[in-house]
């Protein structure tokens, strides 16, 4: 009797464990049909040299729609886009593929695990205004500094620079070429010589009196974000 209730025991326990593992078993779980576009985006770090600044496509889940704003001067032939599909989908063209985003509109096919699709279109909108105004590095080309044999060159590390240049340079008329960030686009310059109160247009590179401290003004290409650099030349 005891014998009995032991495989009894023994049997209920086997039954147990085989219905749990038939329920965790990932096989009887049918294949997804998830088939859609998380995130789009063009990542500077993953398209060196061309895009300058993080852009985000903007996605319309019901009309299968990726809206994306460029700049104008991005090179179209050779784009990497960094895609996230849902659980278990992939995507055709692959998530980071070169693209070549020259024409109209380019197709994206999201392929479910269930082998479902859906197709995206991608609309680029070539009115992306670049939105900082920073200056690099200021130079004046046609003062050679004797100590490095190149022209005298300074780091706008902060908004007023001193450049030494060598006793007797007429610092009048010093050409004075400004090097900006890749994330900067600008609308213009302006340039304040010989007091607050006199200003004009300034184009790369250009003639500059350094009389006193010269202030250039830049404004970004959205034309919301203005910068003030102030440059003095001084004897060394």
């Amino acid at each position: 009797m005891r014998n009995i209730k032991i495989y009894f025991w023994a049997a209920i326990c086997c039954s147990l464990l085989w219905s749990c593992e038939r329920q965790n078993n990932i096989n009887e779980i049918p294949p997804s049909n998830l088939r859609s576009i998380v995130s789009f985006v063009l990542n500077t770090y993953q398209n060196e040299g061309n895009v300058t600044v993080k852009l985000v496509g903007t996605i319309d889940e019901e009309k299968k729609i990726i809206k994306l704003k460029i700049p104008s001067d991005l090179r179209l032939d050779s784009i990497r886009p960094e895609i996230m599909c849902a659980p278990w989908a992939s995507t055709s063209p692959k998530n980071l593929e070169y693209i070549d985003f020259t024409p109209d509109t380019v197709k994206y096919t999201v392929i479910a695990e269930s082998g479902k699709k859906a197709v995206y279109s991608l609309v680029k909108d070539g009115t992306y205004k670049y939105t900082k105004s920073n200056v690099y590095a200021v130079s004046f080309t046609n003062i050679i500094d004797p100590g490095t044999g190149v022209a005298v060159q300074g780091v706008c590390t902060t908004s007023a620079i001193t450049m030494n240049v060598p006793v007797g340079t007429d610092i009048t008329k010093i050409m004075t070429n400004l090097e900006f960030f890749p994330d900067s686009r600008l609308t213009n310059v302006i340039v304040k010589e010989k007091g607050p109160f006199v200003g004009r247009s300034f184009t790369n590179p250009n003639t500059v009196d350094y009389t006193k401290p010269v202030t250039f003004i830049v404004t970004s290409q959205d034309s919301l974000s203005t910068t003030s650099y102030t440059i003095t030349a001084k004897y060394k």
